[in-house]
């Protein structure tokens, strides 16, 4: 059967699988075992593992605890010792370990931890009776990964920023040339664009300047002369006289 773990084509080199089925153990057991180690360092899960099949330590059981005591070991929560479900999964362990050595893997982190119910067998009470007691199977797989070394992770930390340094660079680096191209384009004086004069038609020329003429004329015509404003006072004199 096919791993129920998934990952890329390229991380195969840094995996290590082991897997164990038909297990004639309760699959909910084996399901909280392996919820304690997932995510553990695989020497500290063994330790873990080797006192927990012991019976020296509990197991917290996170599903499948209905009817089930608390414990003041594990903080008050609902656990238990299941001695055999904590030595199967302490084999499938082992086994991985083993591959990951094989491998050339160094300190290796527990990624993937699982179990679940596989097969059922129909068994009858002999003599003739109607009790039954199935046979359930239980499958456990066990992925590990090997552990990336401090230095390794600075030095990955290490290009991310330099990356992320170069790249705000180039961002300012842009901007400043973009207000620097926008200064030199405000301060470029405004060419304004010469008037174009119209040609104007001789036949309209020669009317615009015959009416700017009657203007003139007309506009002497009503102001009268200073000779003739003396003329009309004296003969209004006169009749006054008179």
């Amino acid at each position: 059967m096919a791993y129920s773990y998934q990952f890329n084509k390229d991380e195969i080199g840094k995996l290590a699988f082991a897997r164990r089925e038909s297990i004639n153990a309760s699959f909910k057991d084996l399901a909280n075992v392996c919820a304690n180690i997932r995510y553990r360092d695989a020497n500290k899960a063994v330790e873990f593992l080797e006192q927990a099949a012991k019976g020296k330590r509990a197991i917290r059981y996170f599903d499948h605890n209905k009817k089930r005591g608390h414990l003041r070991e594990v903080g008050s929560k609902k656990g238990g010792y299941p001695k055999k479900a904590a030595k199967i999964v302490l084999e499938v362990l082992k086994n991985a370990i083993a591959n990951a050595q094989f491998k050339g893997l160094g300190e290796c982190k527990i990624v993937h931890a699982v179990a679940n119910k596989q097969e059922i067998y129909r068994r009858l009470s002999p003599k003739g009776r109607r009790i039954r007691h199935d046979l359930e199977t239980a499958f456990v797989e066990i992925v590990l990964r090997e552990k990336i070394i401090p230095d390794a992770k600075k030095e990955q930390k290490d290009k991310k920023d330099k990356t992320k340094q170069e790249q705000k660079k180039q961002q300012l680096q842009e901007k400043s040339t973009q207000n620097q191209e926008q200064q030199m384009q405000q301060q470029k004086p405004i060419q304004q664009k010469p008037i174009q004069q119209t040609p104007i038609p001789q036949e309209q020329g020669q009317k615009q300047t015959q009416v700017q003429a009657s203007e003139k004329k007309g506009s002497k015509e009503s102001q009268p002369s200073e000779s003739k404003r003396k003329k009309f006072s004296e003969v209004i004199g006169k009749r006054k006289g008179e």
